[in-house]
């Protein structure tokens, strides 16, 4: 293991995963969830630069503002019917989707797929997509 302190970061994020989600379970141990499709997941991973820095994402800055305006759609959607929103991508773009909608959506909780622990249910309520932007 190096010392990437994202990647780092998400390791502990794995271990400490059950009282992460606590909060955010509902009855039956169910966890709503926001995903992005599976284009979108696409355009974000193909824009994910490596350095010897850290990795980071390059995207248009048009290309953000429709990604950030498309979730904040699906959040807002949630927030109406009185959820409170999670959005699940994958291990490797949960840290970029985070810093990405942060500045936006602050108290947005972003997992990914690895900190999903056995015994918690998924139910998908919404999707991000960029198909009707």
């Amino acid at each position: 293991m190096g010392k990437d302190p994202d990647l780092l970061t998400e390791y502990v994020r794995q271990r400490i995963a059950k009282g992460m989600l606590t909060p955010y379970l509902q009855e039956g141990k169910m966890l709503q969830v926001i995903i992005f499709d599976r284009d979108l997941e696409e355009i974000l991973s193909k824009n994910i630069k490596k350095t010897e820095h850290g990795s980071y994402l390059v995207l248009d800055p048009k290309l953000i503002g429709k990604i950030v305006q498309a979730v904040t759609k699906e959040v807002e959607q949630q927030v109406a019917l009185n959820t409170s929103p999670v959005i699940m991508t994958s291990p490797s773009l949960r840290r970029h989707v985070r810093k990405l909608i942060e500045p936006s959506l602050p108290t947005v909780f972003v997992v990914s797929h690895s900190e999903i622990v056995e015994d918690i249910n998924l139910k998908a309520i919404g999707k991000v997509s960029l198909k009707n932007e």
